[in-house]
């Protein structure tokens, strides 16, 4: 295969899948894959991760079937995105420490200590990461997964209170858990019918009312304008959360509401949001592809589709 093919085959991969390609080029699918792959190492072998001062940490779901020796992190990818260009930068395999820890070290030890602000969810293994390799950042706890914890932490309460109404009554009807949505949306993004239901059972429920003012007062902490304001709010939710006798949102606001990774998004205001997007790509990558085989063929398909493994900068891999 001539290079000039070999390089037209990568260039339809980034808009389309090996298999379009193979059909479109009657070359056969496994010679594509191969061909691609190829052009991929090459251009990652030119490739320098680009200096940062904030990043976005996140892992997106890769494959099911667990290899001997393996856990569940090892089923993941860690995403890293750059704040400010919106790009991915780097891909690992896993979600454990080792896996951000391959960045850092890819980025050197100078580098590293430009880097001011890491989003990441509560992972623990991200957070060992940055505190090693990163002295002077500032890790920042993302809002939206913190949110979707205390969902969890709501929906648990709803359940036990669940089962602590009488059968055949119309409270234990409007508490089932087909309508547990409706008890997490927000109230401004609930439809009419939503809440009419939501005030149905708060009038049947003092417990249920007082759970839906904790959540609407536990959402507006996030536009607090400074540290002390949000400490404020979060005392309000426990001291509420403790009164209504609301155990898994109380024992969640306890944990969080003192913790520094926390306090931090009210000073720098950074999120995953960029790698929630970023994923959503991911993921339609992966169904187009009916999924991959290869992880590290993988990571580099994130790489061209998502950062700077593509045609558009081949003749800069990094940007900086």
């Amino acid at each position: 295969m001539t290079e000039e093919m070999a390089l037209w085959i990568n260039r339809l991969t980034e808009i389309t899948t090996v298999l379009a390609v193979s059909r479109l080029e009657s070359i056969d699918k496994m010679t594509c894959y191969q061909v691609d792959k190829a052009v991929l190492m090459r251009l990652l072998a030119g490739y320098r991760v680009p200096k940062v001062t904030a990043i976005s940490v996140d892992e997106v779901y890769a494959r099911r079937k667990k290899k001997e020796g393996e856990d569940r992190d090892d089923l993941y990818l860690t995403v890293i995105v750059d704040l400010n260009t919106r790009k991915v930068i780097w891909v690992s395999q896993g979600r454990k420490k080792r896996a951000l820890d391959e960045f850092f070290e890819l980025l050197g030890k100078e580098a590293c200590e430009e880097i001011r602000v890491v989003a990441a969810d509560q992972h623990r293994g991200y957070a060992d990461s940055v505190a090693i390799n990163c002295p002077k950042a500032t890790l920042v706890w993302d809002r939206f997964h913190l949110v979707q914890n205390f969902n969890d932490a709501l929906n648990e309460d709803r359940k036990l209170e669940l089962l602590d109404q009488r059968k055949n009554s119309e409270a234990r009807r409007l508490l089932q858990g087909r309508y547990r949505y409706i008890f997490l949306t927000k109230a401004d993004h609930r439809s009419k019918e939503d809440q009419r239901h939501i005030d149905a059972i708060m009038k049947r429920n003092e417990k249920i009312a007082k759970m839906e003012l904790i959540k609407e007062h536990f959402h507006k902490v996030f536009d607090c304008e400074s540290e002390e304001d949000a400490q404020l709010m979060m005392a309000e939710c426990y001291q509420w959360a403790l009164d209504v006798k609301a155990a898994n949102i109380f024992r969640f606001i306890r944990d969080l509401r003192h913790e520094r990774s926390f306090l931090n998004y009210f000073k720098f205001k950074v999120t995953t949001s960029v790698s929630e997007g970023i994923n959503r790509v991911i993921k339609g990558m992966k169904w187009m592809a009916y999924g991959y085989r290869d992880m590290f063929y993988f990571a580099l398909k994130i790489l061209q589709k998502c950062g700077y493994l593509n045609s558009q900068f081949a003749g800069n891999p990094c940007p900086n």
